[in-house]
């Protein structure tokens, strides 16, 4: 599946996401918008999806051999990659832990705003909301450093490689088995997605027994279940991206060598399946400012106040409506 057009098609996606991304930067670091908690945690998540486009670059459109000048094609790509595999692998790792807790706390968040609305205003502030961040950056750095370690580079008079070092499923069984199978899908997969799910499934009844006395409720209150609607999309935009990859990520768990030990055929189908999980990765982290541009009005009249020459009030409802 490594195709002109496949390579294009990332090239694409990654652009429009980029723009799409430093948009909502623009629109989330608003002073209007800085009021409301959910307005940090959606800043922060444009941010950590801008670095992913970025570093999607050369993790996911550079390996393309149309790419690279014909003749030294070999050696710089391989020199490239090595570079890659080496040092910004980690960093795209550490960006997508980042972009799964993120997603975990602005789930919690509107959970406690339509479960629990009498605590949200207490339970997350702009401050709070800005500590919780530190503490997910921190803490994803601590947790994927280690991954600077999986492989080893080496130089020789014309280009550069890697060899696995900890990535070295025979030698170093114990971190193949323990962190890069285990512990990496618990706390990646199964621990987030399980938090997710449970907290929308009581959003979601929440919502549906209120749309049914939808007269009752205060404006403020609906603009919560707008934005909440909105956010659910989201979320579920962001599990069904990020399926196929937790899919893999087991296979490749469980039978180390799949994908290159294989039969040609089964190789070819497994890196089919790999361009499109990597493109889905991708397309998640384009598809969000997308979804505000549709649901939200607050977040579309920000966007022409920054293409209208006239000088626009500030916007003083809620994120919504």
């Amino acid at each position: 599946m490594e195709t002109v057009w496949l390579a294009w098609v990332f090239v694409v996606v990654i652009v429009v996401g980029c723009l799409g991304n430093l948009l909502s930067l623009y629109v989330f670091s608003r002073p209007h918008m800085r009021t409301a908690s959910i307005s940090v945690f959606l800043c922060a998540l444009s941010f950590v999806d801008l670095v992913l486009l970025i570093l999607a670059v050369p993790t996911f459109v550079a390996p393309y051999e149309q790419f690279w000048e014909y003749g030294r094609l070999d050696t710089r790509r391989s020199t490239f990659l090595a570079h890659v595999w080496k040092f910004v692998y980690p960093v795209n790792l550490t960006m997508q832990t980042c972009s799964v807790y993120v997603m975990v706390m602005i789930t919690l968040e509107r959970w406690t705003a339509v479960c629990r609305p009498l605590q949200v205003r207490a339970c997350y502030t702009p401050r709070k909301s800005a500590f919780i961040l530190l503490i997910i950056f921190t803490s994803a750095c601590a947790y994927n450093f280690i991954r600077f370690f999986e492989y080893r580079l080496k130089h020789t008079k014309n280009f550069a490689y890697v060899t696995t070092w900890l990535r070295d499923s025979e030698k170093y069984w114990w971190y193949y088995v323990g962190y890069y199978t285990v512990l990496y899908n618990l706390t990646h997969f199964l621990i987030p997605f399980s938090i997710i799910a449970v907290a929308n499934v009581q959003i979601i009844v929440v919502l549906y027994r209120s749309s049914q006395t939808r007269h009752k409720l205060t404006g403020q209150q609906q603009r919560e279940h707008s934005t909440t609607l909105m956010l659910l999309c989201v979320t579920m935009v962001f599990v069904s991206c990020n399926t196929l990859p937790f899919i893999l990520n087991i296979v490749e768990g469980v039978f180390p060598n799949v994908f290159v030990s294989s039969g040609e055929d089964d190789i070819l189908i497994a890196n089919t399946m790999i361009d499109i999980s990597n493109l889905l990765v991708v397309l998640n982290s384009t598809s969000t400012f997308v979804i505000y541009l549709f649901f939200s009005r607050k977040y579309c009249q920000t966007v022409t106040g920054l293409f209208n020459l006239k000088q626009q009030r500030p916007l003083r409802y809620s994120f919504m409506t």
